[in-house]
């Protein structure tokens, strides 16, 4: 793991004349940034989010990039509201039906619009989360020209839970200091539990539209893309960090998949566990059982959801599985080995 330290990242804003996105675009150029935003039925957060995205102080062009996926309500109108005041920089896609409806993930739009794309990066952001540092794009940039090897950047989150008015919890849960992660170590961390959210992710648009294009097994198969894209780098040059708060993500807000997940029923969940399981493990065999991380995360999803089925003698039939529980502690470990075995007996009798 190579540090990054804070005096890098000053050195990096020191004695810029920077300026904000609309001034700073200039026609001649060509872009170097796109920012890619995803929206529905957001009219109470997509001022904060398209304001955060203008408010970023820079010295290439930014192109701003919004797709509607057919919003009922005032949400299209704000966003011609913006396209009109900034012409040369917002452009919106507009469906005409829900095509996340039809598609039933995010990677489907992702990969109908990248063509549409101009900047050589692209970051991030959906509709309903925000930025909060203007010097983050530029800051993120300055990292991957830095670290030509790295084509994925992410940085710290703010985590606002609109459901439990928690406000001090941030992604990663973790701490993990400003550093470059190699694929072994993002790989590692990565299975430890989903540590980075949408609204950070840079990367080099040469790799992202691969991704896409190539559509991996593992990334059919896991529910969200983000984990999927998570993983991709795991195999394709590793990750800069930023322990810099940059962005806020909004958990739970309407529409938004962890709401339609928290209203879930429980085979529902156990289903999208499997999935997450199924799609992991997929990914361990796309990176040539390089990672054995994946093993541990995959077990990890399944062992609650046997749990959850009341099916604990599965637990202890591979012998992996056990090796993840006994991870977790050999007191509970013990514990679930009992139980299983009196849920053994009460089926004899």
């Amino acid at each position: 793991m190579e540090l990054i330290s804070n005096q890098q990242i000053n050195k990096l804003l020191s004695g810029k004349h920077l300026k904000k996105v609309s001034e700073a675009y200039d026609a001649n150029k060509s872009i170097s940034v796109s920012v890619f935003c995803l929206t529905f039925n957001q009219e109470k957060y997509i001022r904060d989010a398209l304001d955060s995205f203008l408010m970023q102080l820079v010295d290439f062009n930014v192109e701003i990039v919004v797709h509607d996926d057919a919003s009922t309500d005032s949400t299209p109108i704000i966003l011609d509201e913006y396209a009109a005041k900034y012409p040369h920089i917002i452009k919106i896609f507009k469906e005409k039906e829900n095509l996340y409806s039809k598609i039933g993930d995010t990677i489907g739009i992702e990969r109908l619009l990248i063509k549409k794309i101009k900047g050589d990066y692209v970051a991030s952001c959906e509709g309903d989360d925000y930025w909060t540092d203007p010097y983050k794009l530029y800051l993120q940039k300055n990292m991957l020209d830095s670290f030509d090897n790295i084509n994925y950047c992410t940085h710290k989150v703010f985590k606002m839970d609109l459901i439990n008015n928690a406000n001090n919890c941030f992604i990663p849960e973790r701490h993990l200091d400003s550093c470059v992660l190699t694929e072994c170590e993002l790989a590692n961390f990565v299975n430890l539990g989903y540590p980075f959210q949408t609204s950070s992710y840079f990367m080099r648009k040469v790799f992202y539209q691969r991704f896409l294009e190539e559509y991996p097994k593992f990334a059919q198969i896991i529910p969200t893309s983000d984990e999927s894209i998570m993983y991709y780098y795991c195999n394709n040059g590793g990750c800069v960090y930023l322990d810099r708060e940059m962005s806020c993500w909004r958990q739970f807000t309407e529409n938004s998949w962890n709401v339609n997940l928290l209203h879930s029923t429980s085979k529902e969940q156990n289903e999208r566990r499997r999935k997450l399981a199924s799609g992991i493990m997929s990914f361990y065999d796309y990176s040539g059982k390089r990672f054995h991380s994946c093993i541990d995360r995959a077990n990890r999803f399944m062992i609650v959801t046997y749990i959850s089925e009341n099916n604990l003698k599965q637990i202890f039939k591979e012998k992996s599985m056990r090796k993840t529980l006994k991870k977790q502690g050999i007191i509970n470990y013990y514990k679930l080995r009992i139980k299983a075995c009196l849920q053994k007996n009460e089926k004899k009798n």
